[in-house]
């Protein structure tokens, strides 16, 4: 039984995991789980169940084709994604279909070495590697031998690299298959099919949030083949261009290629009076003009030499480029909005200049396209009159005409390249059909357009799956084997919920002639008609969305827009102008467009009987029909592009993206319809080789051998095995699911087991047979040899001993002769060598005398050498260690030691003549008193320890001295030289600080000077503004007033611009009085006679009134909210509403505490004594007291100012340090966190009742708005950022 499982992870999707245990718990039975990387996870029953298993040697083995898995799950496909990827390995094969992970880097495998390995792959019976080029080769292969069509399907989403992996495709097939083409041009037509790419990707391409190089439309080329498999021409169909994107963007997107690359051409940007495309309203909106990593200028002059090579003429190039030029200058036509004679709203072009532009670059006439973008035509029996558009109409006009002539363009262009490379179907009718269409997409919000590519994806699910089943069910047959019960997804209905007739699409284009058809009418048939459909519901968040399920998932659609995008037409004036254009392109355009299939009657001329222009969704239905069509007349092959990470990044794997991608690509799918059969499989052999442990039998032929394996372990199995379990086939064993497996694998560890232990007990027998028997085998053997031995040697010995004996007798006489005669030389030798010796010793003698008289001079005039060479160098005086050098060089060149002491005064005197040079230089910057030479002085004495030299150390002091004065200066200057009188007036006291400090380390008296004014001005401002805040702060509608009245009567004399934030804060909180005013209720609320004691709701003043409820009110709707369950809640409310007496009154309470703990928290009971807590310590007088701001800050100003002299004598080197400091630092953080709460509404007021509603009520959904409530949100956030940057702070004093 497998010891590992995969169990689901947030980073990385499905981890493998080895189970360490279980226990059962009072909610059941769980598993303690331990990853391979140590972490551990515990798992309920249920989920552990769902837990697929997987062996080690799944995981070791990198697999290039996953369709020999023993298994087949989500984690071991991205398991094996992952593993290949971070190897380089980005091409998977999952059977006949291909898995391409984008690298998001250049690789090295797209080289004619690779095309030429697996041309010969597929053309052998070698299993091919997985590659792009490998389904290029097979696909090429089968259109030869098979004399069949081929298709090619590339999906995936946006940044997947289906753009890179068509190009692949048919780089291969123009290699192999286009070098034989016969054509009488000087380029091949395979070159010009690659060579559209550059024109289409231009046109068709822009960058998005998720891809620098999206193609935003789908596209399907199909080329088609001689007999001889040689590539003889192509046609390109294209689906659903994005034509939204020519005149809106998102932020961090670009607008189509083309437009930058036309600006970035010098020649061409002078020739149609171009500017940069920050001017032009279509490129700006999204701030994204500059695509990193790719060249504009570079990319135009490919495309130019891509038409001339695809034979477009220079004027037709011309007139292309023109036609975008002219998009651009419609795009910046503004409106002007006016009443005319009979009062009604009508609009002007205001800049006739980009009008009179645009015209000229279409060729049109301005006083037709003036007319015809500000008023719309309306046929009537008295005739055609013209009614006025407003400016959001005649905007939609003019980006309706900018998206129809881009799509006309594209169109032109699609058909001028297949008038190139296309040249008929050709003799043998053979064809590979390339599809690069965009994948299955879901955003926050999706609309008209996500519709359709997900129809298009649904489409291609259903052939998909058609496909995949279909090849499960032949592999079934070739093996024999029964297998009927096996079924697919069906997403029929999802389809006929979309297509058919009465579906989605059919009853938007019935609301399109229906009369006063709209967007919401729209949806609400499709409620009322699919209210019970399986892939339908409504939206529960917005009533005008609705709800499809596709196979992907469920996806929202907002149904704004719709109709009008489904609407393919243009107004007919503007369709009018366009085709009497001067520019021949462009009146060819909208000619064809007029007499396109389904625009005009049988006469080929319009009129009113003719029969009306589709919609695009009837036309992409139609296109769909027809792709499903030819593909099915195919052998299609698939590739599966993934994105594998989501910044774009090399070597990033991101194992959840990459999940969502197979997902939606359909792979598990597949999955599933192999596990509905037999999801097991094992070769024959192998299967043998892992199983015959089970069996006892002996069968000739892997089949036979195999079906006795699977009758023994059924037999085995107690039962747990059944017949329809297993099934063995031609070449392989079938398992049907994974509970018989486990099984399978516990008998054979049980097997495995017994052998063992039959082992053991054999061997164990033998090791004691053996040891039993062993020493008297060994005692016998050892006696045999001894006795052999012991004969040996005595044998032996007796030879010895004689030969011993005669070799005695001769040596001795030898050596004898031998003796008598060495005595004779050596007497001699003795005689002569005392001769000699005497002679030696006499002049030995006379040597050494010599020689101890010289070595004795020679040592005394070392030591006096030595001697003097320490007492110079312990001097360190430059010409007594001169004088020492000198005079010792010549005992240097025989005594090591004074060489080495010489070589020692050397470098001491260098030290000496170094060490007076800094001293000159330290002095040098002392009386320049520059800090560029100190600094280096003082960091070359600090090299050489000369820091407590007395140089050194007054030019530290120096150094120090000219820093803090220069600090204090630069200070002053940027706390005085500002025009923002609030900001001055935000660093008063840090200004006031800046100037005793100067002071006191000598700045320049004009500097100080300068301060000292500004500083008198700004004492003059503070007052004022303070009251300001604190009377907001406070919510005293009497200092609101006062303040006002004092700005108004100082702004007379110094002008408007004074504190212009506090006054809008505080006209902002008289609308809030103003507001609360206008609640119901408040004043007629009475307490029950449980409570009389308590006072009413009253007002605070005549001038406005105060909606403060009652303390009984607040805890009773305070325990509402706090209860535990719904039954409970209910009760509360009722027992409160005969309290009360009426339902009317019960819900304006119930408003009225909602206002109080939402916007005006500090109006609830005890708001006096939170102020009193918050601003008077020790409460030593009352709000009331304080009737001016001054009052507040002035009760601590002595004990602040003590404080702050305090501070500045603990901090040794705080003038150094100093820095600006805003004069918001100081606000109390607990106090702006509040703050900030009441301004994003995440949480309540500062009081209790706000808190605790908000805290309970997280995730319930919040009620409609009101228009009112709506407004005064406006009103709080105004205030509530005011509030939070504008505090006066808790130790400020003036």
């Amino acid at each position: 039984m497998s010891d590992l499982y995969f169990i689901a992870d947030k980073e990385e999707a499905w981890i493998p995991a080895k189970r360490a245990g279980g226990e059962d718990t009072a909610k059941g039975p769980v598993h303690h789980m331990v990853t391979l990387s140590g972490s551990k996870k515990t798992l309920p029953e249920k989920e552990f169940q769902a837990c697929e298993t997987v062996s080690q040697n799944e995981l070791d083995v990198i697999m290039p084709n996953l369709i020999d898995l023993e298994s087949f799950s989500e984690g071991i496909i991205l398991h094996q994604c992952r593993a290949r990827y971070q190897k380089d390995l980005i091409y998977t094969f999952v059977g006949t279909i291909l898995v391409a992970v984008n690298p998001f880097r250049a690789l090295p495998i797209y080289t004619d070495e690779y095309i030429n390995r697996h041309r010969s792959q597929a053309r052998g019976s070698e299993s091919p590697d997985p590659h792009v080029f490998a389904v290029a080769a097979l696909a090429l292969e089968h259109l030869a031998s098979d004399q069949a069509s081929q298709s090619v399907l590339i999906s995936g989403e946006s940044g997947a690299g289906k753009t890179e992996t068509t190009k692949k495709i048919l780089e291969y097939l123009a290699s192999v298959a286009g070098k034989d083409s016969r054509r009488t041009s000087t380029v091949n037509v395979a070159q010009q099919i690659l060579q559209s790419n550059p024109i289409l990707e231009s046109f068709g391409n822009a960058k998005t949030g998720r891809n620098n190089n999206s193609s935003r439309f789908g596209k399907w080329m199909e080329l088609n083949f001689t007999p001889e498999a040689k590539i003889k021409g192509c046609r390109i169909v294209n689906y659903l261009l994005e034509k939204s994107r020519v005149v809106w963007q998102i932020p961090n997107e670009r607008n189509y290629h083309v437009f930058y690359m036309m600006i970035n051409d010098d020649k061409l940007k002078s020739k149609l009076k171009l500017g940069a495309a920050s001017q032009y309203h279509y490129l700006n909106q999204s701030g994204c003009e500059v695509v990193k990593g790719r060249n504009d200028a570079e990319e135009h002059a490919d495309m130019i030499r891509a038409m001339n090579d695809l034979e477009f003429k220079d004027e037709t190039q011309s007139d292309i480029f023109a036609g975008l030029a002219g998009i651009l200058n419609l795009g910046n036509i503004s409106y002007d909005e006016l009443s005319n004679t009979s009062g009604e709203d009508q609009v002007q072009i205001a800049n006739k200049d980009y009008l009179l532009q645009a015209c000229s670059h279409l060729g049109l006439d301005k006083t037709d396209v003036d007319k015809a973008l500000c008023f719309r035509r309306m046929e009537t029996r008295e005739g055609v009159i013209q009614i006025p558009l407003n400016v959001k109409q005649a905007q939609d006009l003019r980006d309706a005409m900018a998206k129809e002539i881009y799509r006309l363009i594209f169109d032109f262009l699609v058909r001028r390249v297949n008038e190139t490379i296309f040249n008929g179907p050709g003799e043998s009718g053979l064809s590979i059909g390339v599809l690069d269409i965009f994948g299955f997409e879901l955003f926050e919000v999706n609309s008209f357009e996500q519709l359709c590519i997900n129809y298009a994806n649904e489409k291609l699910q259903y052939f998909f799956n058609a496909v995949i089943f279909e090849g499960e069910m032949q592999m079934y047959r070739a093996e024999g084997i029964d297998c009927e019960q096996i079924t697919f997804q069906d997403n029929q209905p999802c389809l006929d919920l979309i297509e058919a007739k009465g579906g989605i699409l059919s009853k938007l284009d019935e609301e399109l002639v229906v009369p006063n058809g709209s967007d919401a009418k729209f949806v609400q048939k499709l409620h009322s008609s699919f209210d019970k459909h399986t892939f339908y519901r409504t939206s529960l968040k917005n009533k005008q969305d609705f709800v499809v399920k596709h196979f992907a998932g469920e996806v929202t659609y907002r149904s704004d827009d719709f109709m009008e995008k489904n609407r393919d037409s243009l107004a007919e004036p503007l369709t009018e102008a366009l085709e009497k254009s001067t520019v021949k392109l462009v009146r060819e355009l909208f000619e064809f467009s007029k007499n396109d299939t389904g625009h005009t009657g049988s006469g080929g001329s319009p009129s009113k009987g003719s029969l009306k222009k589709p919609t695009i969704g009837k036309k992409f239905k139609s296109n769909l029909d027809t792709l499903m069509e030819a593909l099915n007349s195919t052998a299609p092959h698939f590739i599966r592009c993934v994105k594998s990470n989501s910044k774009q990044a090399p070597k990033v794997f991101e194992s959840p993206l990459c999940l969502r991608q197979l997902k939606y690509a359909g792979l598990f799918e597949a999955i599933r319809i192999r596990k509905s059969g037999y999801a097991y499989r094992f070769n024959h052999d192998y299967f043998v080789r892992k199983y015959y442990v089970c069996t006892s039998k002996s069968v000739d032929g892997n089949k036979a051998y195999c079906t006795a394996i699977m009758e023994d372990l059924q037999a085995k199995s107690d039962g747990g095995i059944t017949s329809d379990d297993w099934a063995v086939g031609n070449s392989k064993v079938f398992i049907k699911t994974r509970k018989p497996r486990l099984l399978i694998e516990e008998i054979r560890n049980a097997a495995i087991s017994h052998h063992v232990v039959v082992l053991q007990s054999f061997f164990r027998m033998g090791i004691a047979k053996i040891r039993t028997f062993a020493a008297k085998y060994e005692a016998i053997r050892k006696k045999k040899e001894a006795l052999k031995k012991a004969r040996e040697e005595e044998e032996a010995r007796k030879a010895e001993e004689e030969a011993k004996k005669a070799e005695r007798e001769a040596r001795e006489a030898e050596e004898k002769a031998k003796r008598e005669a060495e005595e004779r030389e050596r007497a001699e030798e003795v005689r002569e060598e005392k001769e000699k010796a005497a002679k030696l010793n006499g002049a030995v003698s006379r040597i050494q005398g010599i020689c101890r008289i010289f070595h004795a001079k020679r040592a005394a005039k070392v030591m006096r050498t030595i001697r003097r060479l320490h007492e110079a160098i312990h001097a360190r005086e430059c010409e007594g260690l001169q004088r020492a050098i000198k005079a010792v060089k010549r005992e240097a060149t025989y005594s090591r030691k004074v060489a080495n002491l010489m070589d020692h005064a050397r470098e001491v005197l260098n030290e000496v003549y170094e060490e007076l040079d800094l001293k000159a230089e330290i002095e040098e910057a002392i009386e320049k008193e520059s800090v560029e030479m100190l600094k280096m002085v003082l960091t070359k004495a600090a090299e050489r320890k000369m820091t407590g030299a007395p140089e050194a150390v007054y030019a530290s002091q120096l150094l120090e001295k000219i820093l803090n004065r220069d600090d204090a200066k630069e200070r002053l200057n940027m706390l005085t030289y500002t025009g923002n009188a609030n900001a001055v007036l935000e660093n008063a006291d840090e200004l006031e600080e800046a100037i005793r400090q100067a002071v006191a380390l000598g700045v320049d008296q004009d500097v100080v000077s300068h301060a000292e004014k500004y500083y008198e001005k700004v004492q003059t401002l503070l007052p004022i503004r303070n009251k300001m805040r604190v009377a907001v702060e406070l919510a005293s509608r009497k200092m609101v007033l006062e303040g006002l009245e004092e700005r108004r009567e100082f702004c007379k004399v110094h002008g408007d611009d004074f504190c212009k934030e506090e006054m809008t804060a505080m006209k902002n909180m008289l609308r809030m009085f103003s507001f609360e005013v206008q609640l119901k209720g408040g004043e007629t609320i009475t307490p029950p006679k449980a409570d009389s004691g308590e006072s009413n709701i009253q007002g605070n003043d005549g001038g406005f009134d105060d909606i403060r409820l009652p303390k009984w009110c607040f805890e009773q709707l305070q325990t509402v909210q706090n209860a535990e369950d719904a039954k409970t809640r209910d009760f509360e409310i009722r027992q409160m509403e005969r309290r009360l007496g009426s339902h009317e009154k019960m819900r304006e309470v119930r408003r009225v505490y909602k206002w109080v703990c939402q916007y005006s928290t500090w109006r609830h009971p005890d708001h006096e004594a939170m102020i009193e807590a918050k601003y008077l310590p020790g409460g030593s007088f009352s709000l009331e007291d304080a009737e001016d701001a001054n009052v507040l800050v002035s009760q601590n100003k002595h004990r602040i100012l003590m404080e702050r002299e305090e501070k500045k004598k603990q901090e040794e080197r705080r003038i150094k340090e100093a820095g600006l400091q805003s004069g918001s630092a100081t606000r109390d953080r607990s106090v702006r966190k509040q703050a900030t709460f009441r301004q994003t509404g995440k949480k309540g007021g500062s009081s209790g009742y706000g808190q605790g509603q908000i805290k309970r009520g997280t995730h319930k959904k919040k009620a409609p708005v009101p228009t009112a409530e709506k407004q005064l949100n406006q009103m709080m956030k105004d205030y509530a950022s005011f509030y939070d940057t504008h505090r006066i702070p808790l130790d400020w004093c003036p």
